[in-house]
């Protein structure tokens, strides 16, 4: 016979003790068949009122240890002899019991509950085992049972706890066995339901006349979440305070037409998900737009904010509730759609433009403004394969500039997309993607991918990034608004390292190392022409200011980089670099040409017309891809 320890009959810190009173043991007088167990509970009740489970820390006993014993986990276990014994629970001199019969019953059925249940996809299911015996008489065998799903992709069950848990959508069989009796009974898996609806910001404060972007978000049962703004039906529970509106593009958007509090709803799918909303009467009294005299350039964007001082020495940021004008949009251009207000384009080189935020009516006499400047891209960027890290290069001074950026393990390839101020690092060590903010030069996401990418390619009109695996022998597309991986394609692909995009035709350009040729295919991935190259391809840059447009391949093995036209895929010429050109970039503008010595911890600089080198950039650490916007 096993015992428990004692959890102590007093409690009390510098207050009044609370003492035990009494034990209740349950179930009372349980009658079972012989070799059966049963788990009883032990609740203590105190002085205070209170009561607890003291099932594991009382001491237990059975007076007639060959009709039942007690086990470490404090179950009783019928024995092979029939009849009666008291089962007590003791804790700090302060005992309860319970009689246990032992019978001879014999087992009759079990029950397998419920019945062909259905539930969604992310919640589970408790089933339970119920055993009927010769006298009559039923016993919960749950956790006794043995129990099986006959398919496990669908749904998983515990085998002894009768806990279902969903793996995927569809229909599948639970099977409870015990003593050699056995029962089934089905069970259908929809899909994830939806539970709730957060709405966002959950209380944000507004002035009078301003407006607030809300955003709504699903919550389903899988633990899933969904951007439901567009399909939920908004509204306010006060519309004399605020109008929400549910017209298409501007979907969420509150508008403040009265003071006091509003409770902004969202409703879909039968939930829904509330906001506070509060509108102050303060006056608007300033406007200041940040980032104060910024320069970005050509073909990049800048988010300007628009923050309001008000009459009672608040601020608040109301970028979305102001007027944006840009006083030569040929120049730099800026936004006043939903969701993208304050978002100024650099359209030409030139300025400063002046960039103003004016207040709504009937605020309109409060303006702020800035002045922007657009200009021409000077920056390069390098990947230290042995740093783990991007270095930037000034393409005016040629020189290395700043501390190198971290990134991922073992960076290769890199390419930026200029007109979203990011670029795109393969990290061949981690199967991975980093993308940084160019601005900030700062890493804002990481991506998985193939296995050991290295090539990335940028096409700025499809929202896409390619990726050439070259562990994987793949080509993986992302798309870059959500930052994930779209498909991944394979045909004509062999040990890619180097991949450039051509928009013009929709064409992409993949290295293939180990065979010494270029692929020439569609940007879906069907192969056209292997253009032959030097010894082991491994970069890529593409010359779009020439005419026709030039694809540059850096031959590590033979320490050339081929030309090759895009009109007829045919080789334009070979300039010898030295050792192992990995990574190349273009710089149009210049007319210069960036490729990464490897060996060499440098950076050639070539003249694009004479196909000469022009100098030497050093202070790299194992430099391997080179993008220059």
């Amino acid at each position: 016979m096993l015992s428990g320890c004692s959890n102590g009959g007093e409690i009390g810190g510098g207050g009044p003790l609370i003492s035990l009173v009494s034990i209740t043991v349950s179930p009372p007088i349980p009658d079972i068949p012989t070799g059966i167990s049963i788990q009883f509970t032990a609740t203590g009740y105190y002085s205070d009122g209170t009561s607890r489970d003291i099932t594991t820390t009382a001491i237990w006993t059975s007076s007639d240890t060959s009709v039942a014993t007690v086990t470490a986990t404090r179950v009783l276990v019928a024995g092979a002899s029939l009849g009666i014994t008291t089962i007590r629970a003791l804790s700090d001199a302060v005992s309860g019991s319970a009689n246990l019969i032992v019978t001879s019953a014999t087992l009759v059925s079990i029950a397998v509950t419920p019945s062909a249940p259905t539930i969604a996809n992310g919640t589970t299911q408790q089933f339970t085992c119920m055993a009927t015996y010769s006298n009559n008489s039923s016993q919960d065998v749950t956790t006794s049972a043995t129990w099986n799903s006959v398919d496990p992709l669908i749904v998983t069950i515990g085998l002894n706890t009768g806990l279902a848990t969903p793996v995927a959508v569809g229909v599948t069989t639970i099977t409870a066995d015990y003593s050699g009796k056995s029962h089934s009974t089905g069970i259908t898996i929809t899909p994830a339901a939806l539970v709730s609806i957060s709405v966002t910001p959950p209380s944000p404060s507004v002035f009078f006349g301003a407006t607030r972007q809300f955003a709504a978000t699903g919550n389903y049962s899988d633990g899933s979440t969904l951007d439901i703004m567009i399909l939920a039906t908004w509204g306010p529970l006060t519309p004399a305070n605020a109008a929400v509106s549910n017209t298409a593009g501007s979907k969420g958007l509150a508008s403040a037409v009265g003071g006091g509090s509003a409770t902004i709803t969202a409703d879909y799918g039968g939930e829904q998900g509330t906001a506070l909303l509060t509108v102050t009467n303060a006056a608007l009294t300033s406007i200041v737009v940040t980032p104060a005299n910024a320069s970005i350039p050509i073909g990049s964007t800048r988010q300007f904010t628009a923050t309001g001082s008000f009459n009672d020495a608040t601020t608040q940021d109301i970028t979305p509730s102001v007027t944006w004008a840009s006083t030569n949009s040929g120049i730099a251009s800026i936004s006043n759609i939903s969701g993208s207000q304050g978002l100024a384009t650099a359209v030409s080189v030139g300025g400063p433009v002046n960039i103003t935020a004016t207040g709504i009516p009937p605020l309109a006499s409060t303006v702020g403004t800035t002045p922007l400047t657009v200009i021409q891209p000077t920056n390069a960027y390098v990947t230290n394969f042995d740093g783990d890290s991007v270095s930037v290069i000034d393409t005016v001074s040629d020189t290395v500039v700043g501390v190198p950026i971290p990134v991922g393990f073992r960076p290769s390839g890199i390419a930026v997309d200029l007109a979203a101020n990011r670029a795109y690092v393969a990290n061949s060590g981690d199967n991975t993607v980093s993308v940084i903010d160019i601005i900030f030069n700062t890493v804002v996401n990481t991506i998985t991918v193939g296995s050991g990418p290295e090539g990335v390619a940028v096409h700025p009109t499809a929202n896409s990034v390619y990726v050439a695996n070259n562990g994987g022998n793949t080509v993986s597309v992302i798309n870059t608004v959500t930052d994930t991986l779209l498909t991944t394609f394979s045909s004509g692909v062999f040990t890619p390292r180097g991949i450039v995009v051509y928009p013009a035709l929709s064409r992409i350009y993949v290295a293939n190392s180990a065979s010494h040729y270029v692929a020439v295919m569609t940007v879906e991935g069907s192969p056209l022409v292997y253009p032959a190259v030097g010894t082991g391809p491994i970069s890529m840059a593409i010359d779009l200011s020439s005419s026709p447009a030039k694809v540059y391949v850096g031959n590590t093995g033979a320490g050339t980089i081929s030309v090759i036209r895009t009109d007829n895929n045919a080789i334009d010429g070979t300039i010898t670099v030295g050792s192992y050109p990995y990574g190349i970039g273009i710089q149009t503008a210049s007319g210069k040409a960036y490729g990464a010595i490897f060996l060499d911890d440098t950076v050639s600089v070539i003249n694009t017309t004479t196909k000469t080198i022009i100098t030497t950039i050093p202070g790299l650490n194992g430099p391997y891809g080179v993008a220059v916007p």
